[in-house]
């Protein structure tokens, strides 16, 4: 058997996924208990802008907004989400134009 840390990629999955059961079964507060763990981890082990993490947050605007119907938080979260899209679009962005010039045995071959 193997033990993962806790905030361990596989592991933050499967608290996520534990989430959209909760929030299934219209059990909003431990479905946001559960979002909120899973992002918690995922930006400590992947960062702000990994797909996982953007993911939770987008999880955690939907339960405030559909299910707990807090508009307010949902925007926090849905906003917070979208600036973090950008900037990973972003910084994609500035990686394929620096590597642009780039050959398969160097610079600009």
């Amino acid at each position: 058997m193997q033990v993962y840390e806790n905030e361990h990629e596989d592991m933050m999955m499967t608290v996520m996924n534990l989430g959209n059961i909760y929030f299934a079964m219209k059990q909003y507060d431990k479905a946001l208990e559960f979002y909120m763990r899973a992002l918690k981890g995922q930006q400590e082990t992947l960062g702000k802008q990994h797909t996982s993490s953007l993911t939770s947050m987008m999880n955690i605007a939907n339960v405030l907004n559909d299910g707990m119907r807090d508009f307010a938080q949902a925007e926090v979260y849905y906003k917070s989400a979208l600036d973090e899209f950008e900037v990973s679009e972003e910084a994609t962005a500035r990686v394929k134009r620096g590597c642009a010039g780039v050959g398969v045995g160097g610079l600009n071959e």
